[in-house]
């Protein structure tokens, strides 16, 4: 029985780890930001790199700016900012194709100690089949899906069935 589980458990976290792609920046709904919203700026500390960045687990958001590591982040035509409620959307064009990464910040828009601060990562229990999608397999065998079109109803059910990777906010940037 227990040889049964290991390929079991290795096939969930590949699943897991599945990035998404979207034909364009998220939510389409909400519009682009010029500046980043005060709630969201700040020095933050996590225990999981967030971005896919191996250099630094700190990352700070300033009104224009998401520096992770090594690399500064600027809204420009690879990098798009939305927000909606207490919801921070960067988008992230992958190279020269027409699709995006899309990373959620969330904040329960509480101050002091009962302010929670989370990445939301889209997880593998969204039900693809609700989705017009064209899936792929790296040389590593983690699937990438690749949403060929998406509506309103469709994206509030991702964003309802993201899971939370909670990160501290060290100080808020003034």
């Amino acid at each position: 029985m227990k040889k049964f589980i290991l390929p079991i458990v290795i096939s969930l976290l590949t699943i897991s780890c599945a990035r998404v792609y979207f034909p364009s920046p998220q939510p389409d709904f909400a519009e682009e930001l010029n500046l980043i919203p005060e709630k969201f700026q700040g020095k933050f500390q996590n225990t999981v790199n967030l971005f896919g960045d191996t250099d630094s687990s700190t990352y700070i958001i300033t009104e224009n700016t998401i520096i992770t590591g090594k690399d500064t982040i600027v809204n420009d035509k690879n990098n798009v900012f939305k927000s909606w409620g207490n919801y921070f959307f960067w988008n992230q064009k992958i190279d020269t194709s027409n699709y995006w990464i899309c990373h959620i910040i969330y904040t329960n828009g509480l101050k002091g100690e009962n302010e929670k601060i989370s990445y939301r990562y889209i997880s593998s229990k969204i039900p693809w089949d609700q989705f017009n999608i064209e899936t792929t397999f790296k040389n590593d065998s983690t699937g990438d899906v690749y949403i060929k079109d998406l509506n309103t109803l469709q994206f509030h059910l991702i964003l309802r069935m993201t899971e939370d990777l909670e990160i501290t906010r060290i100080n808020r940037i003034k």
